[in-house]
Formats: C-alpha cells, sequence, structure tokens
C-alpha cells in the first residue's frame, strides 16, 4: 500500500539574475511500513524532497498523491532540542505547541521514555545527556505525535562514528517496534544499506534519479548486517552509481 507517490517532482530557485535546477522529474512511491533512504551528492537536493514532502518548501511542478489526512514527523540533523527544557517537557513540547497534550499523550510520552531507556532521565537537562540520548530524545519528541511517516534529514551526521552506528542500531530498532513508514536523507551508503529497505541513488545537481534499489536480505539490526555478504554487494554497486569507484 502506498502512503505517498511522486511524480515528476522538480524543484527550481529562483535569482535575480538566473535560475538552479535542484530536482528534475523525480518519481517514486512511499510504501506503508517501509524504510526508504535517499543518497547522493552533497547539495544535490535531498533534504529538499524531505521539506516538499511535510509541506516546508513548495514544489516547481510535478504531482505529489498522498492519503487523506496524512500526517508527517520531520527530524533534523540537529536534535533541536531546548537546554532549559527538562527531557518530559522536550517530548512533549510538539504536543503543547499541535495543542493535543492530554492524559493519553503523557501516557504515551512515559511509556516511549521507559521503552527506550529514558525514563530515568525524563527530569534531565539535554546537557546532561550523550549525543545520543539526545537523538533518541529528539526522536521520542516526533513519535509522541504519531505521524505517518517519519522524516529523518541526516539525523546521525553529528555524531562520532561509535556512537552513530549504535544510535542508529537503536533507532532502527524503535522505528520497527512503532511500525512507522521512514524516509532518510544520508550521505553515508552503509548507512543506508543497513537500515533500509528501498535506496534511491541521485544524481548531482540537477538530481534525477540514477537507480532504485531494493534492498533484499534477511534484516537483522544495522550493525549485524554490515557483516553480511550482500551489504558490501549493495554497496559497491551504489558507489559506482555515484562515481566513487
Amino acid at each position: 500500500m502506498n502512503l505517498v507517490e511522486i511524480k515528476n517532482l522538480g524543484k527550481i530557485y529562483h535569482t535575480i539574475n538566473s535560475e538552479i535546477i535542484a530536482l528534475k522529474d523525480i518519481s517514486f512511491d512511499i510504501e506503508k511500513n517501509k524504510f526508504i533512504a535517499i543518497v547522493g551528492p552533497s547539495g544535490c537536493g535531498k533534504s529538499t524532497i524531505l521539506k516538499i514532502l511535510c509541506g516546508l518548501e513548495d514544489k516547481s511542478y510535478g504531482k505529489i498523491n498522498k492519503e487523506k489526512n496524512l500526517k508527517f514527523g520531520f527530524m533534523f540533523q540537529q536534535d533541536t532540542l531546548f537546554e532549559w527544557l527538562t527531557i518530559m517537557d522536550n517530548c512533549l513540547l510538539g504536543a503543547k505547541i499541535n495543542k493535543c497534550l492530554n492524559n493519553d499523550t503523557i501516557n504515551h510520552c512515559i511509556n516511549l521514555l521507559k521503552a527506550y531507556g529514558l525514563y530515568e532521565f525524563k527530569d534531565n537537562y539535554p546537557n546532561e545527556l550523550s549525543g545520543g540520548m539526545r537523538q533518541r530524545v529528539a526522536l521520542i519528541r516526533t513519535l509522541i505525535l504519531n505521524p505517518d511517516v517519519l522524516l529523518l534529514d541526516e539525523p546521525f551526521s553529528a555524531l562520532d562514528y561509535q556512537n552513530r552506528l549504535k544510535i542508529s542500531n537503536d533507532v532502527y530498532e524503535i522505528l520497527k517496534k512503532e511500525n512507522k513508514t521512514t524516509v532518510m536523507v544520508t550521505h553515508d551508503v552503509s548507512e543506508a544499506v543497513s537500515m533500509a529497505d528501498t535506496i534511491i541513488v541521485l544524481s548531482n545537481r540537477p538530481a534525477e534519479i540514477v537507480n532504485i534499489y531494493k534492498i533484499d536480505y534477511d534484516k537483522e539490526s544495522p550493525i549485524k548486517n554490515r557483516l553480511k555478504k550482500e551489504f558490501n554487494e549493495y554497496c559497491n554497486k551504489i558507489w559506482g552509481d555515484l562515481n566513487v569507484i
């Protein structure tokens, strides 16, 4: 079942003297409960796709067909936590802004904090948490609003390599448990292959789709997936598409 169908999506930025074509005829589907990763060169427009999907930017042309009343949740590169709010208050901030804070929301928040090892830190402040824990808080804050599609814009890029591996594992497990449809932008091909069901490879700007891969092997955790024979095979194909090898 497709939640979103994107047909010939394009984005053109206009300046006083010229125009910049960022996206050119991008077409793909977002299937329910699937994990899509978008990879491509720096500056090719990967994040622009996410922003258009959730309404932060307008498309220049093309069609986006969505299920009725579809809700998007957006998780940025930085955790964007407010340092003066407790972890609990940070998690509930979106619910307060959207005027849907009630006992059910608070209980949902408590259950998520308990499930993902953060409940004992609910009265702490963000500067008292590690980078990986802060990212889990940011994810819980997004999940509180129960989005149908979760958009992740390079969510692990601010972490060092070891923490990046660990938190990608944690986030993957959370998303699978919560049955969340996910679209993630990343520069890291290995990260994409270890986590995604489908990988969309973009070209340099103006970004066009070079290839779409259905990742077909028995998945475990992202860290364990990196040890599989198929992992290297997919990575090599995508690096070839990106002209890295």
